[in-house]
């Protein structure tokens, strides 16, 4: 690339250069690579969120289909979840900090990587069957009851899948935990919104749902545990360099 002085450069030079420093400070060059590949990790995150949450909720109605069960989700309550859960997080992710982990990274010519193909199989799994194993839990008891635990089921998942995105190979309980107040805002702001989903007479009657007891919300957050757990061990296994 051809690079100019903005300030002491000539016009013929400027206007043949690449890239013109308006400063004159050739660090200028340093601190915007270091910024763009900061958006760069910071696009990848954000997509390896929402494909992996999108895939789960689509593995979850193909499989009903296949199966000819009653469908897990309405088409209002997909849309509630990419509206709310999946926009708010995915847009905190683009505000992540450095990480100095993917400095020592190898770089690969594909944008989806296998570490990152890896968790998209993964969590999109763990929400499918997760998701199928709670409604048929619920399922004869009551549909609108079951609906409803697997739709907040799904949405504490893509909140616990949030907190997994935000590093690439480091576990989230390391001391930068607390580092994106942002995306620990949208989880609450979600939470509040999930809470009025379920027990705001409106939504009920908006997004099909029905009251939950505090028990069937403990098993609920207890079970989306597991897409952290399954998570922390991958990343581990690719710290290891076990593949």
């Amino acid at each position: 690339l051809g690079v100019a002085m903005g300030k002491i450069g000539t016009e013929v030079a400027k206007e043949a250069a690449d890239i013109v420093l308006l400063d004159d400070n050739l660090g200028s060059i340093v601190a915007e690579i270091k910024e763009g590949r900061i958006m760069y990790e910071n696009i990848r995150k954000s997509l390896q969120f929402l494909f992996s949450t999108s895939f789960g909720e689509l593995g979850i109605i193909v499989i009903a289909l296949f199966l000819k069960m009653p469908l897990p989700l309405l088409a209002v309550q997909i849309l509630w979840m990419n509206l709310v859960t999946d926009s708010l997080i995915a847009a905190a992710l683009a505000l992540e900090k450095e990480e100095a982990e993917n400095h020592q990274m190898p770089r690969s010519k594909y944008f989806i990587d296998r570490p990152m193909l890896v968790h998209i199989v993964l969590v999109a799994s763990i929400m499918t069957f997760g998701g199928l194993y709670l409604f048929n839990l619920y399922n004869p008891i009551s549909y609108q009851k079951a609906m409803t635990v697997t739709l907040t089921l799904l949405c504490v998942f893509q909140w616990y899948n949030g907190l997994n995105c935000r590093f690439t190979t480091r576990s989230i309980f390391h001391k930068r935990i607390f580092g994106n107040k942002y995306i620990w805002l949208a989880i609450l702001v979600n939470l509040g919104l999930q809470l009025l989903a379920v027990y705001s007479p409106f939504m009920q009657r908006l997004l099909k749902t029905t009251y939950l007891s505090w028990q069937e919300l403990m098993l609920i957050a207890g079970l989306g545990l597991v897409i952290i757990l399954a998570e922390e061990i991958r990343k581990l296994i690719y710290r290891l360099k076990l593949w």
